[in-house]
């Protein structure tokens, strides 16, 4: 899926179809991480823009009724380690 076009309405409307469109409805979010966050010429927000964008991104997934499994602030291993773990745990919940 591409990314999320968030308006001042909501979610736009072509968005929102392919929201729907998904039969899985686990959403694994990663949210903004002072520690490594990074403002650059792809990442034009500073943090509290981020994270303003990151809950409206979660929020639009909890609306089209996505469960929502935050992961850990932690490395990319523990990260791979925690979604794995959880589909293995949650196996109709998985792709």
């Amino acid at each position: 899926m591409s990314a999320i076009s968030i308006t001042a309405a909501g979610v736009h409307p072509i968005c929102g179809e392919t929201l729907r469109a998904h039969t899985r409805r686990l959403f694994f979010f990663a949210p903004p991480w002072r520690e490594i966050f990074v403002n650059d010429s792809e990442r034009p927000q500073i943090f509290s823009e981020a994270q303003a964008l990151g809950a409206h991104v979660r929020l639009a997934y909890e609306d089209y009724g996505f469960h929502v499994v935050d992961l850990v602030k932690s490395s990319v291993a523990d990260r791979r380690r925690q979604v794995f773990d959880y589909l293995e745990a949650h196996p109709h919940e998985g792709p």
